[in-house]
């Protein structure tokens, strides 16, 4: 079996990922993934080590030089392959991947419609679109502009873009209340208040920064941010 590479990207990250892992264990045994701005390629590693196969895109030279330094390390080459481009203009035949995964990724687009529109033809006929954004609930702060979010969603004006893209919905999943909203404010912005660049993110030099993402943290606390599921109305989710 293939090795699963664990990456340091905080306990959020880690919480997305293995929700994502859980939703797609629900809903997919094998098939064609796109894993639609891959970053540093954590998901799409933990996929393909669980037999997936997997085309990743992301847009920065940057998050995808480091995803193929990350693959050539391990033993998944053959289940991955990177696409360095936009989104939109991805160019793959229509009715391709069985599952498209596009996770903390809409925010950053400007034509997020037309993206989404994109994901419904490339999709196949049954297959299945997991989408993961931050809400307005969560108010507009210091990381969205470190992080270059374009925008925050409206949990309706998004289900609305979804169906005019072509999508039936589901499922939703409401997080963020009131464990991970607590870290965000507490712990979290002050930690993005000193981030001066890219760099710091990717190469921690600060303690404080290199305790975030160390893996234990973020299995521990990822963990607990899964109970906000139980209990986060959509009026308080923050994503």
């Amino acid at each position: 079996m293939p090795r699963i590479i664990q990456f340091r990207s905080g306990p959020r990250h880690f919480f997305r990922l293995t929700l994502i892992e859980a939703l797609i264990k629900n809903s997919l045994r094998k098939g064609v993934l796109l894993d639609a701005g891959c970053g540093d390629g954590s998901l799409s590693m933990r996929l393909a080590g669980r037999g997936f196969h997997v085309y990743a895109v992301d847009s920065s030279q940057k998050w995808c030089d480091i995803f193929k330094a990350r693959l050539r390390n391990s033993n998944l080459e053959e289940r991955i392959k990177i696409f360095c481009f936009p989104l939109l203009d991805v160019d793959f035949e229509g009715g391709f991947f069985d599952c498209i995964i596009c996770g903390e990724v809409l925010e950053h687009i400007e034509d997020d419609l037309e993206t989404l529109k994109k994901f419904y033809l490339l999709l196949k006929k049954d297959g299945i679109l997991i989408l993961s954004v931050p809400l307005k609930n969560k108010g507009l702060d210091n990381w969205d502009r470190i992080a270059g979010h374009l925008r925050l969603y409206d949990y309706e004006r998004l289900e609305r873009m979804l169906v005019s893209a072509g999508f039936s919905v589901e499922k939703t999943l409401c997080w963020g209340y009131p464990f991970t909203k607590l870290y965000h404010r507490s712990i979290f912005l002050k930690w993005a208040d000193k981030i001066k660049n890219e760099e710091e993110i990717i190469r921690p030099r600060r303690f404080i920064t290199a305790l975030g993402k160390s893996y234990l943290v973020s299995v521990i606390l990822g963990v607990v941010f899964l109970i906000d599921i139980l209990f986060t109305p959509p009026d308080k989710a923050i994503g």
